[in-house]
Protein backbone atom coordinates (compact mmCIF):
# COMPACT_ATOMS: atom_id res chain seq x y z
CA UNK A 1 0.00 0.00 0.00
CA UNK A 2 1.57 3.23 -1.11
CA UNK A 3 1.78 5.93 1.48
CA UNK A 4 -0.38 8.89 0.59
CA UNK A 5 -2.35 6.95 -2.05
CA UNK A 6 -6.09 7.39 -2.43
CA UNK A 7 -6.66 3.87 -1.10
CA UNK A 8 -4.61 4.58 2.02
CA UNK A 9 -6.39 7.86 2.63
CA UNK A 10 -9.85 6.34 2.21
CA UNK A 11 -9.09 3.44 4.54
CA UNK A 12 -7.42 5.72 7.10
CA UNK A 13 -10.26 8.23 7.16
CA UNK A 14 -12.84 5.44 7.34
CA UNK A 15 -11.10 3.88 10.36
CA UNK A 16 -10.77 7.26 12.09
CA UNK A 17 -14.42 8.10 11.41
CA UNK A 18 -15.57 4.69 12.63
CA UNK A 19 -13.43 4.94 15.77
CA UNK A 20 -14.87 8.35 16.61
CA UNK A 21 -18.39 7.11 15.87
CA UNK A 22 -18.00 4.02 18.05
CA UNK A 23 -16.50 6.05 20.92
CA UNK A 24 -19.32 8.59 20.77
CA UNK A 25 -21.86 5.78 20.50
CA UNK A 26 -20.32 3.96 23.48
CA UNK A 27 -20.33 7.13 25.60
CA UNK A 28 -23.94 7.87 24.66
CA UNK A 29 -25.04 4.30 25.41
CA UNK A 30 -23.23 4.27 28.77
CA UNK A 31 -24.59 7.70 29.74
CA UNK A 32 -28.13 6.76 28.66
CA UNK A 33 -28.14 3.47 30.56
CA UNK A 34 -26.62 4.98 33.73
CA UNK A 35 -29.02 7.93 33.58
CA UNK A 36 -31.94 5.57 33.08
CA UNK A 37 -30.87 3.39 36.01
CA UNK A 38 -30.31 6.41 38.22
CA UNK A 39 -33.68 7.88 37.30
CA UNK A 40 -35.34 4.52 37.93
CA UNK A 41 -33.70 4.30 41.37
CA UNK A 42 -34.80 7.82 42.29
CA UNK A 43 -38.35 7.19 41.12
CA UNK A 44 -38.45 3.95 43.08
CA UNK A 45 -37.24 5.72 46.20
CA UNK A 46 -39.70 8.56 45.76
CA UNK A 47 -42.54 6.13 45.13
CA UNK A 48 -41.73 4.12 48.25
CA UNK A 49 -41.42 7.26 50.31
CA UNK A 50 -44.67 8.68 48.94
CA UNK A 51 -46.50 5.42 49.60
CA UNK A 52 -45.21 5.51 53.17
CA UNK A 53 -46.54 9.04 53.62
CA UNK A 54 -49.88 8.37 51.92
CA UNK A 55 -52.97 8.28 54.21
CA UNK A 56 -54.42 4.80 54.75
CA UNK A 57 -57.49 3.65 52.89
CA UNK A 58 -59.27 2.61 56.04
CA UNK A 59 -58.89 3.13 59.79
CA UNK A 60 -56.96 5.87 61.48
CA UNK A 61 -57.92 9.44 61.89
CA UNK A 62 -57.42 12.56 59.85
CA UNK A 63 -54.00 13.00 58.38
CA UNK A 64 -52.74 9.60 59.39
CA UNK A 65 -50.07 7.88 57.26
CA UNK A 66 -49.06 4.26 57.15
CA UNK A 67 -46.48 3.68 59.81
CA UNK A 68 -47.26 7.00 61.54
CA UNK A 69 -49.59 7.68 64.48
CA UNK A 70 -52.65 9.85 64.02
CA UNK A 71 -51.77 13.48 63.86
CA UNK A 72 -52.44 15.36 67.04
CA UNK A 73 -51.39 18.78 68.19
CA UNK A 74 -47.73 17.88 67.70
CA UNK A 75 -45.55 16.06 65.17
CA UNK A 76 -46.75 12.43 64.86
CA UNK A 77 -49.21 13.03 67.70
CA UNK A 78 -46.44 13.85 70.21
CA UNK A 79 -46.94 17.07 72.17
CA UNK A 80 -44.23 19.62 71.57
CA UNK A 81 -41.27 19.18 73.91
CA UNK A 82 -42.28 15.68 74.96
CA UNK A 83 -39.55 13.11 74.24
CA UNK A 84 -40.20 10.32 71.83
CA UNK A 85 -41.00 6.98 73.51
CA UNK A 86 -41.02 3.56 71.95
CA UNK A 87 -44.66 3.01 72.87
CA UNK A 88 -45.41 6.25 71.09
CA UNK A 89 -43.73 4.98 67.92
CA UNK A 90 -45.41 4.55 64.58
CA UNK A 91 -48.49 2.39 64.43
CA UNK A 92 -50.46 0.67 61.69
CA UNK A 93 -53.94 1.77 60.76
CA UNK A 94 -55.49 -0.62 63.29
CA UNK A 95 -53.46 0.95 66.11
CA UNK A 96 -50.84 -1.80 66.44
CA UNK A 97 -47.23 -0.77 66.81
CA UNK A 98 -45.17 -0.68 63.61
CA UNK A 99 -42.56 -3.41 63.96
CA UNK A 100 -43.95 -5.11 67.10
CA UNK A 101 -46.98 -6.61 68.84
CA UNK A 102 -49.74 -8.83 67.55
CA UNK A 103 -51.06 -8.13 64.08
CA UNK A 104 -54.56 -8.62 62.80
CA UNK A 105 -55.42 -9.93 59.38
CA UNK A 106 -58.00 -8.45 57.03
CA UNK A 107 -60.77 -10.53 58.66
CA UNK A 108 -59.80 -9.68 62.25
CA UNK A 109 -57.84 -12.87 62.89
CA UNK A 110 -54.85 -12.64 65.20
CA UNK A 111 -51.56 -13.21 63.41
CA UNK A 112 -48.53 -14.63 65.24
CA UNK A 113 -46.70 -12.04 67.22
CA UNK A 114 -43.54 -10.83 65.52
CA UNK A 115 -40.50 -9.25 67.06
CA UNK A 116 -41.23 -5.80 68.27
CA UNK A 117 -38.42 -4.25 66.18
CA UNK A 118 -37.31 -5.43 62.74
CA UNK A 119 -33.61 -5.34 61.83
CA UNK A 120 -32.55 -1.95 60.52
CA UNK A 121 -32.43 -1.89 56.66
CA UNK A 122 -31.38 1.04 54.50
CA UNK A 123 -34.23 0.29 52.14
CA UNK A 124 -36.79 0.95 54.91
CA UNK A 125 -38.12 4.52 55.30
CA UNK A 126 -37.13 6.47 58.42
CA UNK A 127 -38.12 9.89 59.77
CA UNK A 128 -36.35 12.59 61.70
CA UNK A 129 -37.41 15.88 63.23
CA UNK A 130 -35.73 19.16 62.39
CA UNK A 131 -33.07 18.54 65.03
CA UNK A 132 -32.14 15.21 63.48
CA UNK A 133 -33.77 13.17 66.24
CA UNK A 134 -35.03 9.84 64.87
CA UNK A 135 -38.81 9.41 65.03
CA UNK A 136 -38.65 5.68 65.07
CA UNK A 137 -36.21 2.81 65.41
CA UNK A 138 -34.23 3.60 62.27
CA UNK A 139 -30.88 5.38 62.12
CA UNK A 140 -30.00 8.31 59.88
CA UNK A 141 -28.45 7.23 56.58
CA UNK A 142 -26.68 10.47 55.57
CA UNK A 143 -26.29 13.58 57.65
CA UNK A 144 -25.16 15.56 54.57
CA UNK A 145 -28.30 14.63 52.66
CA UNK A 146 -30.43 15.40 55.76
CA UNK A 147 -28.81 18.81 56.15
CA UNK A 148 -29.25 19.60 52.43
CA UNK A 149 -32.95 18.71 52.55
CA UNK A 150 -33.45 20.92 55.65
CA UNK A 151 -31.45 23.78 54.13
CA UNK A 152 -33.07 23.82 50.68
CA UNK A 153 -36.51 22.56 51.55
CA UNK A 154 -36.27 20.18 48.58
CA UNK A 155 -35.53 16.51 48.23
CA UNK A 156 -31.87 15.54 48.12
CA UNK A 157 -30.50 12.42 46.46
CA UNK A 158 -26.88 11.37 46.65
CA UNK A 159 -24.63 8.37 46.63
CA UNK A 160 -23.21 7.21 49.96
CA UNK A 161 -21.49 4.12 51.32
CA UNK A 162 -23.36 2.24 54.03
CA UNK A 163 -21.75 -0.75 55.71
CA UNK A 164 -19.21 -0.87 52.93
CA UNK A 165 -21.81 -0.98 50.14
CA UNK A 166 -22.89 1.86 47.85
CA UNK A 167 -26.39 3.19 48.28
CA UNK A 168 -28.49 5.94 46.78
CA UNK A 169 -29.98 7.94 49.65
CA UNK A 170 -33.08 10.10 49.22
CA UNK A 171 -33.91 12.71 51.84
CA UNK A 172 -37.41 14.11 51.47
CA UNK A 173 -38.71 17.05 53.55
CA UNK A 174 -41.95 16.35 55.46
CA UNK A 175 -44.44 19.20 55.48
CA UNK A 176 -47.42 19.96 57.64
CA UNK A 177 -49.61 22.88 56.70
CA UNK A 178 -46.93 24.13 54.32
CA UNK A 179 -44.18 24.07 56.92
CA UNK A 180 -41.24 21.62 57.01
CA UNK A 181 -41.55 19.61 60.19
CA UNK A 182 -39.11 16.78 59.52
CA UNK A 183 -37.20 14.75 56.97
CA UNK A 184 -37.78 11.24 55.70
CA UNK A 185 -34.91 9.13 54.42
CA UNK A 186 -34.72 5.97 52.37
CA UNK A 187 -31.90 4.23 50.48
CA UNK A 188 -31.47 1.86 47.58
CA UNK A 189 -28.56 -0.54 47.27
CA UNK A 190 -26.40 0.13 44.21
CA UNK A 191 -24.21 -2.95 44.33
CA UNK A 192 -26.07 -4.80 41.59
CA UNK A 193 -26.34 -1.64 39.50
CA UNK A 194 -22.61 -1.01 39.86
CA UNK A 195 -21.96 -4.58 38.79
CA UNK A 196 -24.23 -4.08 35.78
CA UNK A 197 -22.43 -0.83 34.87
CA UNK A 198 -19.08 -2.55 35.29
CA UNK A 199 -20.26 -5.35 32.99
CA UNK A 200 -21.44 -2.72 30.52
CA UNK A 201 -18.04 -1.00 30.60
CA UNK A 202 -16.29 -4.32 30.06
CA UNK A 203 -18.60 -5.16 27.16
CA UNK A 204 -18.03 -1.75 25.58
CA UNK A 205 -14.27 -2.00 26.00
CA UNK A 206 -14.31 -5.42 24.33
CA UNK A 207 -16.98 -4.88 21.69
CA UNK A 208 -15.83 -1.45 20.52
CA UNK A 209 -12.37 -2.59 19.35
CA UNK A 210 -13.91 -5.74 17.87
CA UNK A 211 -16.53 -3.67 16.11
CA UNK A 212 -13.86 -1.27 14.92
CA UNK A 213 -11.79 -4.14 13.52
CA UNK A 214 -14.81 -5.66 11.78
CA UNK A 215 -15.88 -2.30 10.38
CA UNK A 216 -12.31 -1.54 9.29
CA UNK A 217 -12.10 -4.93 7.57
CA UNK A 218 -15.39 -4.28 5.80
CA UNK A 219 -14.22 -0.79 4.84
CA UNK A 220 -10.96 -2.17 3.44
CA UNK A 221 -12.88 -4.81 1.46
CA UNK A 222 -15.34 -2.28 0.02
CA UNK A 223 -12.59 0.23 -0.72
CA UNK A 224 -10.53 -2.38 -2.54
CA UNK A 225 -13.58 -3.50 -4.46
CA UNK A 226 -14.42 0.04 -5.57
CA UNK A 227 -10.83 0.98 -6.36
CA UNK A 228 -10.23 -2.24 -8.29
CA UNK A 229 -11.97 -0.56 -11.21
CA UNK A 230 -9.59 2.35 -10.87
CA UNK A 231 -6.68 -0.10 -11.01
CA UNK A 232 -8.11 -1.72 -14.15
CA UNK A 233 -8.49 1.71 -15.71
CA UNK A 234 -4.92 2.55 -14.72
CA UNK A 235 -3.58 -0.69 -16.22
CA UNK A 236 -5.50 -0.08 -19.43
CA UNK A 237 -4.14 3.47 -19.61
CA UNK A 238 -0.61 2.17 -18.99
CA UNK A 239 -1.00 -0.34 -21.82
CA UNK A 240 -2.11 2.48 -24.08
CA UNK A 241 0.88 4.57 -23.06
CA UNK A 242 3.29 1.68 -23.62
CA UNK A 243 1.78 0.89 -27.03
CA UNK A 244 3.13 2.13 -30.31
CA UNK A 245 1.46 3.62 -33.33
CA UNK A 246 -2.22 3.35 -34.12
CA UNK A 247 -2.58 0.14 -32.05
CA UNK A 248 -2.07 2.17 -28.87
CA UNK A 249 -5.07 4.41 -29.56
CA UNK A 250 -7.20 1.47 -30.69
CA UNK A 251 -7.37 0.13 -27.11
CA UNK A 252 -10.37 1.05 -24.95
CA UNK A 253 -11.10 1.04 -21.25
CA UNK A 254 -13.65 -1.44 -19.88
CA UNK A 255 -17.08 0.12 -19.23
CA UNK A 256 -19.48 -1.68 -16.89
CA UNK A 257 -22.31 -0.35 -14.76
CA UNK A 258 -23.80 3.12 -14.57
CA UNK A 259 -21.72 4.72 -11.84
CA UNK A 260 -19.18 7.55 -11.95
CA UNK A 261 -16.32 5.21 -12.87
CA UNK A 262 -18.27 4.03 -15.92
CA UNK A 263 -18.88 7.62 -16.95
CA UNK A 264 -15.18 8.36 -16.51
CA UNK A 265 -14.20 5.32 -18.60
CA UNK A 266 -16.71 6.24 -21.32
CA UNK A 267 -15.42 9.81 -21.39
CA UNK A 268 -11.84 8.57 -21.55
CA UNK A 269 -12.79 6.20 -24.39
CA UNK A 270 -14.32 9.13 -26.25
CA UNK A 271 -11.07 11.02 -25.79
CA UNK A 272 -9.12 8.01 -27.07
CA UNK A 273 -11.41 7.83 -30.08
CA UNK A 274 -10.75 11.44 -30.95
CA UNK A 275 -7.03 10.94 -30.41
CA UNK A 276 -7.12 7.87 -32.65
CA UNK A 277 -8.89 9.81 -35.38
CA UNK A 278 -6.47 12.70 -35.04
CA UNK A 279 -3.51 10.32 -35.04
CA UNK A 280 -4.73 8.56 -38.17
CA UNK A 281 -5.33 11.88 -39.89
CA UNK A 282 -1.93 13.14 -38.87
CA UNK A 283 -0.31 9.90 -40.04
CA UNK A 284 -2.11 10.15 -43.35
CA UNK A 285 -1.17 13.80 -43.76
CA UNK A 286 2.45 13.10 -42.88
CA UNK A 287 2.53 10.23 -45.36
CA UNK A 288 1.00 12.46 -48.00
CA UNK A 289 3.49 15.18 -47.23
CA UNK A 290 6.35 12.72 -47.43
CA UNK A 291 5.18 11.39 -50.77
CA UNK A 292 4.33 14.88 -51.92
CA UNK A 293 7.79 16.14 -51.05
CA UNK A 294 9.48 13.19 -52.74
CA UNK A 295 7.33 13.46 -55.87
CA UNK A 296 7.66 17.24 -56.01
CA UNK A 297 11.41 16.98 -55.70
CA UNK A 298 11.46 14.41 -58.48
CA UNK A 299 9.21 16.48 -60.73
CA UNK A 300 11.19 19.67 -60.12
CA UNK A 301 14.44 17.88 -60.72
CA UNK A 302 13.69 17.29 -64.43
CA UNK A 303 13.12 20.91 -65.52
CA UNK A 304 15.92 22.13 -63.27
CA UNK A 305 18.27 19.61 -64.87
CA UNK A 306 17.21 20.78 -68.33
CA UNK A 307 17.72 24.42 -67.40
CA UNK A 308 21.10 23.84 -65.79
CA UNK A 309 22.40 21.56 -68.55
CA UNK A 310 21.25 23.78 -71.39
CA UNK A 311 22.57 26.92 -69.72
CA UNK A 312 25.92 25.29 -69.00
CA UNK A 313 26.20 24.11 -72.59
CA UNK A 314 25.37 27.54 -73.96
CA UNK A 315 27.74 29.34 -71.63
CA UNK A 316 30.55 26.86 -72.23
CA UNK A 317 30.30 26.86 -76.01
CA UNK A 318 33.17 28.13 -78.12
CA UNK A 319 33.07 30.59 -81.02
CA UNK A 320 31.53 27.97 -83.28
CA UNK A 321 28.32 28.00 -81.15
CA UNK A 322 25.87 29.62 -83.58
CA UNK A 323 22.93 31.96 -82.92
CA UNK A 324 20.49 29.23 -83.84
CA UNK A 325 22.01 26.97 -81.22
CA UNK A 326 21.69 29.75 -78.62
CA UNK A 327 18.07 30.24 -79.60
CA UNK A 328 17.40 26.53 -79.26
CA UNK A 329 19.03 26.50 -75.83
CA UNK A 330 16.93 29.47 -74.68
CA UNK A 331 13.79 27.82 -76.01
CA UNK A 332 14.51 24.66 -74.00
CA UNK A 333 15.18 26.75 -70.89
CA UNK A 334 11.90 28.61 -71.42
CA UNK A 335 9.91 25.39 -71.81
CA UNK A 336 11.52 23.88 -68.71
CA UNK A 337 10.85 27.00 -66.67
CA UNK A 338 7.24 27.05 -67.89
CA UNK A 339 6.80 23.45 -66.81
CA UNK A 340 8.38 24.21 -63.46
CA UNK A 341 6.20 27.31 -62.98
CA UNK A 342 3.07 25.28 -63.72
CA UNK A 343 4.23 22.58 -61.33
CA UNK A 344 4.89 25.10 -58.58
CA UNK A 345 1.47 26.66 -59.17
CA UNK A 346 -0.21 23.27 -58.88
CA UNK A 347 1.75 22.54 -55.71
CA UNK A 348 0.59 25.81 -54.19
CA UNK A 349 -3.03 24.93 -54.98
CA UNK A 350 -2.64 21.55 -53.28
CA UNK A 351 -0.97 23.22 -50.31
CA UNK A 352 -4.04 25.47 -49.98
CA UNK A 353 -6.20 22.37 -50.14
CA UNK A 354 -4.20 20.64 -47.42
CA UNK A 355 -4.55 23.69 -45.18
CA UNK A 356 -8.34 23.79 -45.85
CA UNK A 357 -8.20 27.20 -47.49
CA UNK A 358 -10.22 26.19 -50.55
CA UNK A 359 -13.95 26.64 -51.05
CA UNK A 360 -14.04 30.15 -49.59
CA UNK A 361 -15.71 33.30 -50.96
CA UNK A 362 -18.56 31.36 -52.55
CA UNK A 363 -21.13 33.05 -54.78
CA UNK A 364 -23.88 31.88 -57.12
CA UNK A 365 -22.34 31.22 -60.53
CA UNK A 366 -23.95 30.45 -63.88
CA UNK A 367 -22.75 27.07 -65.08
CA UNK A 368 -22.78 28.29 -68.68
CA UNK A 369 -20.28 31.04 -67.84
CA UNK A 370 -17.94 28.54 -66.13
CA UNK A 371 -17.99 26.37 -69.26
CA UNK A 372 -17.32 29.42 -71.46
CA UNK A 373 -14.28 30.44 -69.40
CA UNK A 374 -12.89 26.90 -69.55
CA UNK A 375 -13.28 26.79 -73.33
CA UNK A 376 -11.35 30.04 -73.59
CA UNK A 377 -8.51 28.61 -71.45
CA UNK A 378 -8.12 25.36 -73.43
CA UNK A 379 -7.52 25.51 -77.19
CA UNK A 380 -9.44 22.79 -79.03
CA UNK A 381 -9.16 23.41 -82.78
CA UNK A 382 -9.08 19.72 -83.69
CA UNK A 383 -12.03 18.64 -81.55
CA UNK A 384 -15.75 19.15 -81.54
CA UNK A 385 -17.08 20.53 -78.25
CA UNK A 386 -20.77 20.13 -77.44
CA UNK A 387 -22.44 22.21 -74.71
CA UNK A 388 -25.48 20.58 -73.12
CA UNK A 389 -26.94 22.87 -70.45
CA UNK A 390 -30.68 22.32 -70.29
CA UNK A 391 -31.34 25.37 -68.12
CA UNK A 392 -29.36 28.47 -69.12
CA UNK A 393 -30.07 29.88 -65.65
CA UNK A 394 -28.64 26.86 -63.86
CA UNK A 395 -26.35 28.04 -61.07
CA UNK A 396 -23.86 26.52 -58.70
CA UNK A 397 -22.61 28.10 -55.51
CA UNK A 398 -18.86 28.16 -55.13
CA UNK A 399 -15.57 29.93 -55.68
CA UNK A 400 -15.46 31.16 -59.28
CA UNK A 401 -11.72 30.71 -59.84
CA UNK A 402 -11.61 27.23 -58.31
CA UNK A 403 -14.65 25.87 -60.18
CA UNK A 404 -13.34 27.35 -63.43
CA UNK A 405 -10.01 25.63 -62.83
CA UNK A 406 -11.79 22.33 -62.12
CA UNK A 407 -13.64 22.40 -65.47
CA UNK A 408 -10.50 23.67 -67.25
CA UNK A 409 -8.40 20.75 -65.97
CA UNK A 410 -11.06 18.21 -66.98
CA UNK A 411 -11.42 19.79 -70.41
CA UNK A 412 -7.63 19.89 -70.84
CA UNK A 413 -7.36 16.18 -70.06
CA UNK A 414 -10.19 15.41 -72.48
CA UNK A 415 -8.51 17.38 -75.28
CA UNK A 416 -5.13 15.81 -74.51
CA UNK A 417 -6.32 12.19 -74.57
CA UNK A 418 -8.91 12.49 -77.36
CA UNK A 419 -7.64 11.99 -80.88
CA UNK A 420 -8.20 14.82 -83.38
CA UNK A 421 -11.73 14.80 -84.73
CA UNK A 422 -13.11 13.43 -81.49
CA UNK A 423 -16.04 14.88 -79.57
CA UNK A 424 -16.02 16.42 -76.10
CA UNK A 425 -19.32 17.08 -74.35
CA UNK A 426 -19.79 19.55 -71.49
CA UNK A 427 -23.16 19.02 -69.81
CA UNK A 428 -24.85 20.21 -66.64
CA UNK A 429 -28.18 19.64 -64.94
CA UNK A 430 -29.81 19.63 -61.50
CA UNK A 431 -30.49 16.32 -59.78
CA UNK A 432 -32.01 16.00 -56.29
CA UNK A 433 -30.95 19.58 -55.42
CA UNK A 434 -27.39 18.74 -56.53
CA UNK A 435 -25.68 20.46 -59.43
CA UNK A 436 -24.15 17.83 -61.71
CA UNK A 437 -21.31 18.81 -64.08
CA UNK A 438 -20.12 16.24 -66.58
CA UNK A 439 -17.21 16.15 -69.05
CA UNK A 440 -17.33 13.27 -71.56
CA UNK A 441 -14.94 12.49 -74.39
CA UNK A 442 -14.45 9.90 -77.09
CA UNK A 443 -10.76 9.47 -76.31
CA UNK A 444 -8.52 6.50 -75.69
CA UNK A 445 -10.01 5.76 -72.28
CA UNK A 446 -8.35 4.47 -69.13
CA UNK A 447 -7.51 0.87 -68.35
CA UNK A 448 -9.33 -0.61 -65.31
CA UNK A 449 -6.10 -1.20 -63.39
CA UNK A 450 -5.38 2.53 -63.50
CA UNK A 451 -8.83 3.81 -62.51
CA UNK A 452 -8.26 3.15 -58.80
CA UNK A 453 -5.16 5.36 -58.83
CA UNK A 454 -6.47 8.15 -61.02
CA UNK A 455 -6.51 11.29 -58.90
CA UNK A 456 -3.50 10.41 -56.79
CA UNK A 457 -0.82 13.05 -56.78
CA UNK A 458 1.79 12.70 -59.53
CA UNK A 459 0.13 9.55 -60.84
CA UNK A 460 0.31 9.21 -64.62
CA UNK A 461 -0.99 6.41 -66.82
CA UNK A 462 1.68 7.20 -69.41
CA UNK A 463 4.39 9.20 -67.65
CA UNK A 464 6.49 9.83 -70.75
CA UNK A 465 3.54 11.07 -72.76
CA UNK A 466 2.27 13.21 -69.92
CA UNK A 467 5.59 14.96 -69.48
CA UNK A 468 5.88 15.48 -73.22
CA UNK A 469 2.44 17.10 -73.23
CA UNK A 470 3.38 19.31 -70.27
CA UNK A 471 1.32 17.45 -67.69
CA UNK A 472 2.35 17.44 -64.05
CA UNK A 473 0.24 14.52 -62.82
CA UNK A 474 -1.60 16.84 -60.43
CA UNK A 475 -4.58 17.89 -62.53
CA UNK A 476 -7.13 15.32 -61.36
CA UNK A 477 -5.80 15.53 -57.80
CA UNK A 478 -6.51 19.26 -57.87
CA UNK A 479 -9.98 18.57 -59.29
CA UNK A 480 -10.79 16.15 -56.46
CA UNK A 481 -9.59 18.68 -53.88
CA UNK A 482 -11.75 21.45 -55.40
CA UNK A 483 -14.82 19.17 -55.51
CA UNK A 484 -14.31 18.09 -51.89
CA UNK A 485 -13.87 21.72 -50.80
CA UNK A 486 -17.29 22.50 -52.34
CA UNK A 487 -19.01 19.61 -50.53
CA UNK A 488 -18.95 17.58 -53.73
CA UNK A 489 -17.61 14.38 -55.26
CA UNK A 490 -15.74 13.45 -58.43
CA UNK A 491 -16.35 10.14 -60.18
CA UNK A 492 -14.57 8.71 -63.22
CA UNK A 493 -15.96 6.07 -65.56
CA UNK A 494 -13.93 4.97 -68.55
CA UNK A 495 -13.86 2.29 -71.21
CA UNK A 496 -10.61 1.80 -73.14
CA UNK A 497 -11.03 2.75 -76.81
CA UNK A 498 -14.46 4.34 -76.24
CA UNK A 499 -13.90 7.28 -73.93
CA UNK A 500 -14.03 8.67 -70.44
CA UNK A 501 -16.80 10.37 -68.46
CA UNK A 502 -15.95 12.52 -65.43
CA UNK A 503 -18.91 13.51 -63.25
CA UNK A 504 -18.71 16.23 -60.60
CA UNK A 505 -21.63 16.40 -58.15
CA UNK A 506 -21.79 19.59 -56.09
CA UNK A 507 -24.20 19.58 -53.15
CA UNK A 508 -25.87 22.77 -51.98
CA UNK A 509 -24.05 24.43 -49.07
CA UNK A 510 -25.27 23.41 -45.62
CA UNK A 511 -26.75 26.18 -43.52
CA UNK A 512 -24.82 26.72 -40.27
Amino acid sequence: MKRGSLRTQLIGWNIVALAILLCVLGVVIRYTIISSLKLSVERTLEKRMQSFRKPPMRGGGRGTRPGLPPMGHGQFGIPPGQPFRREDGPRFGDGSLYGGGAMRGPFGEIRPEMPRFLPDSASEPRHFDLSGQALGPRQMLSTESFAAAIRTGRSDSRRVVINGEPHQVLSLPLRERGRVTGVGQIAYGLTEIDLAVSSLDTALLVLMPVGLLCAAGGGIFLTNRVLSRVRRTTHAAESIISGEGKEAFAARLPVSGNDEFSELSATFNGLLGRLETAFRQQTRVLEQQRRFTADASHELKTPLTVIKGTASMALGGDASFTEAQYRTALTQINQASTTMAKLVQDLLILARSDSEQMGQNRIDLLVGEIFAHALQNVPHPAHTVVLDVADPHLTVRGNEGELTRLVTNLLDNAVRYTPPGGTITLSAHEENSDTVLRVADTGIGIAPEHLAHIGERFYRVDAARARADGGTGLGLSICRSIAAAHNGTLEIASTPGIGTVVTVRVKPPTTP
